[in-house]
């Protein structure tokens, strides 16, 4: 998952991992297990957000491994996943 930079912090990412993390439940999964560079602070950190994980550490990157029933237990949407993406540039002119 990859979530652009000038869009960080809108809850697009934890929004992204919820609903991935839903369909792998009800396709009958139970652990959300990531592979990530240990210096990935953001994506680090929301993992720790949504739950108790186990981490285990091989060189530069990092495997967590979280229960899919704790990434989904929070069925609304919290405030950081209101998903208010920038609206596209218009320009002035009036296209025919």
């Amino acid at each position: 998952m990859q979530v652009a930079d000038h869009v960080h912090r809108r809850g697009i990412g934890t929004g992204l991992v919820r609903l991935a993390a839903r369909q792998a439940l009800a396709g009958g999964a139970h652990t959300l297990s990531v592979y990530t560079a240990r210096a990935n602070a953001p994506m680090l950190g929301l993992l720790r957000r949504l739950g108790p994980a186990s981490t285990s550490h091989a060189g530069s990157h990092t495997e967590m491994r979280l229960s899919l029933s704790d990434v989904t237990s929070h069925s609304s949407p919290t405030p950081d996943e209101d998903f208010q993406c920038p609206q596209p540039h218009r320009s002035a002119r009036a296209r025919p």
